[in-house]
């Protein structure tokens, strides 16, 4: 067998491979789509609801705190308290906070010296009076029911709840994209492990938790930059159940550079693994062991593996045109891609009619989006293992925000 025919194997199977893990998931999360919609899901508003604590920790975020703060407070959650943690921010986040306090006495401000998120959720905590802790990022929307569709998912068996993360500030091209990734790819597969009362991620933009199992677990760790991964994981090594309320809307800043992406990416990306490699010291039992051969699987070796298909055929274009004897090679490369790529889209084209925030461009988009998520990925994941191997420690980031209220409307 030909060197060329080995290429265009290891092409073909990768391409398998891929687009079966795609349909396994896609299958997955329509049946999860399907019980969610004959299931009632009405929010939870009733005047004797829990208490449930909102901690928001933040850093260098005067532009957007007071605005996260107000949305926060605009909650139909009739029992609501809001912990603001600065920590050892150099601006007026601090003053913003104090004001909004001085105003409302459901908010609390603590003011820590700079020693990173984890430690700030953690002295939250601390302070909490709730029973149910939310975990709210700086730069994070609430719409006025997030809470209670939040509440009204929370199962007994379960410890956590992720909410429906949204893009706000949609005015680029690159935001659309991140967009179009939030509401249609991240949501199919966190509608997909649901399905198994998992999760990759309960996020830490919007996520509710029960205190129980933060305490059970000793809080949020520092050991890696994605906190809440590592708290997800560790729950679930426990035995614990996630879910995901599909109607419970959070919207958060996308980033608006592309620099800035891949920053945020490679700290996403390192986080997981650290996560996974720290997985080895939990006590897993078989469902824990199966989630950490999933997430494996699905956040790693998939969308590498996707990545080099599109690279393949890149250089299979490249070398037919400096040798033109290579056409049948690149010929065969070249159709392997078209057909991965238009199976990859239609598979992805099921987690349309499961959102009702996908626009027009959302679908115009997703073939650009699959494409550049799956280079972003690979980018990303590359550079997450060098710094891993490097030990360079990651501290908070400043960011530049874009004014909520200077956005359009948050109405869906």
């Amino acid at each position: 067998m030909s060197a060329a025919n080995i290429f265009t194997m290891a092409i073909l199977g990768s391409a398998f491979t891929c687009l079966g893990i795609n349909i396994c998931l896609t299958f997955m999360a329509l049946r999860q789509h399907f019980a969610d919609t004959c299931a009632a899901n009405a929010s939870q508003n009733t005047l004797d609801a829990p208490l449930v604590s909102v901690l928001v920790p933040c850093f260098n975020e005067q532009v957007v705190i007071g605005e996260t703060l107000q949305h926060i407070l605009r909650s139909r959650w009739a029992s609501l308290e809001v912990i603001a943690i600065n920590d050892g921010s150099i601006d007026d986040t601090l003053a913003i906070m104090r004001r909004v306090a001085q105003s409302d006495r459901r908010v609390r401000v603590i003011n820590l010296v700079n020693e990173g998120k984890a430690q700030a959720l953690n002295a939250g905590l601390l302070h909490a009076s709730g029973d149910f802790i939310l975990t709210v990022d700086a730069d994070t929307v609430l719409e006025p029911d997030t809470i209670g569709h939040l509440m009204a998912r929370l199962a007994p068996q379960m410890a956590a709840v992720s909410a429906n993360i949204l893009v706000y500030n949609r005015s680029s091209r690159l935001t659309r994209l991140q967009e179009t990734e939030y509401v249609l790819l991240q949501n199919l597969e966190r509608r997909c492990l649901a399905a198994f009362g998992a999760a990759t991620v309960v996020p830490g933009a919007c996520g509710l938790w029960r205190r129980s199992w933060i305490s059970d677990c000793c809080g949020f760790s520092s050991r890696t930059v994605a906190e809440d991964q590592d708290l997800t994981l560790r729950v679930q090594a426990r035995g614990a159940r996630i879910g995901f309320a599909p109607k419970a809307y959070a919207r958060t800043e996308a980033v608006c550079s592309l620099r800035g992406l891949v920053k945020q990416r490679t700290r996403w990306s390192l986080g997981l693994l650290q996560c996974l490699l720290q997985a080895s010291g939990y006590t897993l039992g078989k469902r824990g062991m199966a989630l950490v051969a999933l997430l494996w699987m699905i956040k790693i070796i998939a969308p590498m593996m996707a990545a080099l298909i599109d690279l393949a055929c890149a250089s299979a274009l490249i070398s037919l045109a400096i040798d033109p004897q290579l056409f049948p090679v690149a010929q065969n490369v070249t159709y392997c891609w078209l057909s991965f790529v238009l199976v990859d889209l239609l598979i992805a084209s099921a987690a349309l009619p499961m959102e009702p925030n996908a626009s027009a461009h959302s679908v115009i988009s997703l073939l650009v989006t699959r494409i550049f998520q799956r280079q972003l990925t690979a980018a990303a994941m590359t550079l997450a293992f060098r710094r891993l191997m490097g030990r360079r420690q990651l501290v908070w980031e400043v960011k530049h925000r874009t004014p909520i209220d200077l956005l359009a409307p948050l109405d869906r």
